[in-house]
C-alpha cells in the first residue's frame, strides 16, 4: 500500500497599506516600488496622507472667440489694488471685463479714415486719409482683422473679417466675402495682430511706478510689460489698448524673448538688434526708466558663455537666475560703473523650456533636459528622480515650448505640464497630462510625491473670481452637501482665487472646482497598487479579499475594485476580477475575490461624476495554493 503525503494546507497572507501617499513611480518595476507608492494613477490627488479624486476636474469659464491657442493668462496687479486678468494668444491680447464678465480685445488698432465694401465681395476701398500700406512696420498687414461701422470695437463676438492682403494705402482684400449689407464710407477698426508663432509664448512682468513712457507716451504709473519674442508691448490698465514698445523694425532698438523687472530696472534677454541675434546677452534699462535702453545707466552684458540661448530670467531674492538652453548663470546688481556681477552656475545643465521654472521666492525648481532640479542660488540638487527621468523619455522635444509649470497655493500643488509624444500629431497640440507635485505632503524620508491627472493646457494663471461671492447667496437654493466648493476658508469671499488654464482652441477652463468633469465627458479616476507575491514567491496563490479603507461619503456612488494576477514578473495578465463597493458604507467593507496567480495587484477605479472617494489605504488578503 502506497501512502501519499498530505497536501499542504493553504497559507493565508496579508498585504495592508495605510497612507498610500508616496505617489507614482512611472518607469520603475511595480514589483520593487515601495508599499505606500503607486504603480500608476490618473485624476487623483493627495491630501494629508489620503488619495482622493475630489475636485480634479475642470469646467469652462469662457472662450476667447477664436480658434487659436492660449499662450498667456496673467494677473496685472497695481498699487491701487486693482487687478486685471489678461489673456493672450499668438495674435491678440485681451483683458477680462468684470462688468460684462467677458474678454475684451486690447490688441493695438488702426482706425484712420473710412472704408467702403459691397455685399458679397472681399475688396475694401479706403478714403479719408487711410495709409494701410505705409509705416514701419506697415499699418495693416495680412492676418490683421477688420470690423466695420465702429472705430472702437473691442468685443470678441463682433463680426471680424481677416485681411488676406494689402494692395496699397487705400485698397485691401479680405479672406472671405462680406456677409453683411454694403458699407459705404463707414468707420472701422483694424486689429493689428501680433506675429508670434506656435513655438512662442508671452513673458510678462510689472514695472512699478514707471515714469511716462519716452517711446510709448504712456502716462506714469504701474506698467505691465509683455514680450512674445517678436513684439514688446506696454499697458497701464487704463488706456483702451496696449502700446507697442518695440517690433523688429520700430520702437526700441531691440526685441527680446524674455524680460524681468529687477532693482528698478527692466532687463531684456535673448535679443534681436538690427538683424543681429544676441541670444546669450541681456540689456538693462536706465534706472527708473524701463523704456530707455540707450543712455544713462543702460548697458549690455553677456550672461552665458559660448553659443547659448537665454530662455528665462527669474528673480531669486537679491539675484536674477538666467536660464539658458545649455547653461545657467546668476547675475547680481552691484553698482555703477561695474553694474552686474555674473557667476556661472553650471556649464552643462540647461532648461527644458522657458516656462519650466517654478519660483518659490528663495529657491527655484526647474526642469532640465535630463532631470528636474532645485536651485537655491548656490546648490543645484535633483528632485523627482522617481518621476522626471521616465517622463523625459516620452517627451516631445519638438514641442518643448508647449511645456509649462504652475502652482495652486490654495491646493498646495505644483503642476508640471510636459508635452509628450503620445499627446497627438499636431505641432500646436497642448500638453495633455499634468504631473502634480504635492510639495507639502508629509512622507518622511521619501521623495516628494507626484500624482497624475488629465489636463490639456497651453497656458495657466490665477484669476480672481468676484462672481462667487458669499455663503448667503446660496441660502435657500440648495443643500450644503450639493455645493461644489473647495474646502478652504477663503472660498466664501468675493476675492477667492481660481486657477485657470487655456487650451489650443481658445477655451479658458477653471480647474479644481469640479470633480471628474472634463471637456466633453466625465474623467476616469484610478489608482494601481504595486505588484506583490501571492504566496512565498515560489508558488501560486489567490487574491481572496480586497478591503479599501474608504472615508464614508453619503453623496457618493460606487467604486470599482479590481484584482489582477500575473504568472511571472513583468508578465501579461493571467487573471482578473472586478466588483463594486458602495462609497456610502451601505454594503460589506470588503469584496471577496478568487483571482489566481503568482503575483497580484489591485486597482480602484471610478467613472461616474458622482463617484467621489477618499482612500486612506487598503487591505489585501491572499492565500497560497501550492507549488507550480
Amino acid at each position: 500500500m502506497i501512502t501519499f503525503p498530505a497536501l499542504p494546507k493553504p497559507r493565508k497572507g496579508l498585504f495592508e497599506v495605510f497612507q498610500a501617499n508616496l505617489g507614482i513611480y512611472p518607469g520603475t518595476s511595480p514589483h520593487v516600488i515601495p508599499d505606500r507608492a503607486l504603480a500608476d494613477c490618473n485624476n487623483v490627488r493627495l491630501k494629508n496622507g489620503k488619495i482622493t479624486n475630489d475636485k480634479v476636474g475642470y469646467e469652462l469659464l469662457m472662450t476667447l472667440g477664436v480658434t487659436d491657442q492660449v499662450l498667456l493668462i496673467d494677473a496685472f496687479g497695481q498699487g491701487t489694488g486693482a487687478v486685471t486678468t489678461i489673456f493672450g494668444t499668438r495674435r491678440d491680447l485681451y483683458r477680462y471685463d468684470t462688468i460684462s464678465e467677458e474678454p475684451k480685445f486690447i490688441t493695438p488698432i488702426y482706425t484712420t479714415g473710412d472704408a467702403t465694401i459691397t455685399n458679397g465681395t472681399a475688396d475694401v476701398a479706403g478714403a479719408g486719409g487711410t495709409l494701410w500700406d505705409t509705416g514701419t512696420p506697415k499699418n495693416v498687414k495680412a492676418g490683421d482683422f477688420i470690423h466695420f461701422t465702429s472705430a472702437t470695437q473691442v468685443d470678441v463676438d463682433a463680426i471680424w473679417y481677416e485681411i488676406q492682403s494689402v494692395t496699397d494705402d487705400t485698397n485691401l482684400v479680405l479672406t472671405t466675402n462680406l456677409a453683411e449689407s454694403t458699407h459705404t464710407n463707414v468707420v472701422y477698426t483694424i486689429r493689428q495682430t501680433f506675429t508670434a508663432t506656435d513655438a512662442d509664448f508671452w513673458d510678462t512682468d510689472v514695472f512699478p511706478e514707471a515714469p511716462a513712457g519716452s517711446i510709448t507716451g504712456l502716462a506714469a504709473g504701474d506698467h505691465w510689460f509683455a514680450t512674445n519674442g517678436k513684439e514688446i508691448v506696454v499697458w497701464d490698465g487704463n488706456v483702451a489698448r496696449v502700446l507697442i514698445l518695440s517690433t523688429v523694425t520700430s520702437g526700441l532698438s531691440i526685441t527680446c524673448k524674455t524680460l524681468t523687472s529687477y532693482k528698478n530696472m527692466m532687463l531684456y534677454g535673448n535679443m534681436l538688434e538690427a538683424g543681429k541675434l544676441k541670444t546669450a546677452n541681456f540689456r538693462n534699462s536706465a534706472i527708473a526708466d524701463p523704456e530707455n535702453i540707450l543712455t544713462l545707466d543702460a548697458n549690455e552684458f553677456v550672461a552665458l558663455e559660448g553659443v547659448d540661448f537665454i530662455e528665462a530670467m527669474v528673480p531669486m531674492g537679491d539675484l536674477v537666475v538666467v536660464y539658458g538652453k545649455n547653461a545657467i548663470a546668476v547675475i547680481q546688481f552691484v553698482n555703477v560703473p561695474v553694474f552686474f556681477a555674473i557667476r556661472s552656475v553650471t556649464p552643462d545643465i540647461g532648461i527644458y523650456s522657458g516656462r519650466m521654472v517654478m519660483n518659490y521666492g528663495d529657491f527655484h525648481e526647474f526642469l532640465g533636459t535630463d532631470q528636474a532640479y532645485r536651485f537655491d542660488g548656490v546648490r543645484l540638487n535633483p528632485i523627482g528622480t522617481q518621476v522626471f527621468p521616465e517622463i523625459l523619455k516620452r517627451a516631445d522635444r519638438a514641442r518643448s515650448s508647449k511645456s509649462l509649470v504652475f502652482r495652486s497655493e490654495e491646493d498646495l500643488e505644483v503642476y508640471w505640464m510636459i508635452a509628450l509624444v503620445t499627446d497627438g500629431d499636431a505641432t500646436n497640440k497642448s500638453a495633455q497630462v499634468a504631473w502634480t507635485q504635492h510639495y507639502t505632503e508629509q512622507v518622511g524620508n521619501a521623495p516628494v510625491p507626484y500624482m497624475k491627472r488629465t489636463l490639456p493646457a497651453t497656458a495657466a494663471g490665477e484669476f480672481t473670481d468676484t462672481g462667487i461671492g458669499r455663503f448667503s447667496e446660496h441660502s435657500g437654493t440648495t443643500t450644503f452637501q450639493d455645493l461644489e466648493f473647495p474646502f478652504a476658508s477663503g472660498f466664501f469671499s468675493a476675492e477667492f482665487p481660481v486657477i485657470l488654464v487655456g487650451d489650443e482652441d481658445g477655451f479658458i477652463w477653471k480647474i479644481n472646482t469640479v470633480s471628474q468633469q472634463g471637456a466633453n465627458a466625465s474623467l476616469v479616476s484610478f489608482v494601481t497598487s504595486p505588484v506583490r507575491p501571492l504566496s512565498d514567491g515560489h508558488g501560486v496563490g489567490i487574491i481572496r479579499r480586497i478591503e479599501p479603507h474608504l472615508t464614508k461619503n453619503d453623496m457618493g456612488s460606487e467604486l470599482i475594485v479590481v484584482a489582477l494576477a500575473f504568472d511571472r514578473v513583468g508578465g501579461v495578465l493571467a487573471a482578473g476580477d472586478a466588483k463594486t463597493i458602495e462609497i456610502d458604507h451601505s454594503d460589506l467593507r470588503y469584496k471577496a475575490m478568487r483571482t489566481p496567480g503568482r503575483y497580484g495587484q489591485v486597482q480602484f477605479v471610478s467613472t461616474a461624476l458622482s463617484a467621489i472617494w477618499e482612500l486612506d489605504g487598503y487591505r489585501v488578503e491572499t492565500e497560497a495554493l501550492g507549488e507550480r
